[in-house]
């Protein structure tokens, strides 16, 4: 089984955008609700939440643009190209389910790109 990494990648930062759209259409209605409340300097009490927003929209922009080279360290529980440890047994550390995407025997985690022949 071959994991296609970009629309892995693709998939995560739409998510990621799409949380960002919704938040940001929340915030523009609060503002403008607080605003009609007579609430003093509404946007100064958004503004971090603003800068958190934008924070998410470069991570987004970051994650596609990432090399399918890059990974986490074999123990992890996310990768940024291979997604979500499955592993059942995570906490007695037993980081070896066959179909979880990290440590699965036909997983390439953690190794260049395409060189987990020989594995499985």
């Amino acid at each position: 089984m071959t994991t296609d990494h970009a629309a892995l990648r693709e998939a995560r930062a739409a998510g990621i955008d799409a949380a960002v759209d919704h938040v940001s259409a929340y915030l523009d209605a609060s503002a403008v609700g607080m605003e009609a409340a007579g609430v003093p300097s509404a946007h100064k009490y958004l503004e971090p939440l603003e800068h958190v927003l934008e924070d998410l929209r470069k991570l987004a922009a970051e994650t596609r643009g990432k090399p399918a080279t890059e990974c986490t360290g074999l123990t992890a529980a996310w990768c940024p190209s291979h997604g979500d440890c499955t592993c059942p047994d995570r906490e007695d550390a037993q980081l070896d389910h066959p179909t979880c995407p990290l440590h699965g025997h036909t997983s390439d985690h953690g190794d260049p790109v395409g060189e987990a022949a020989g594995r499985g």
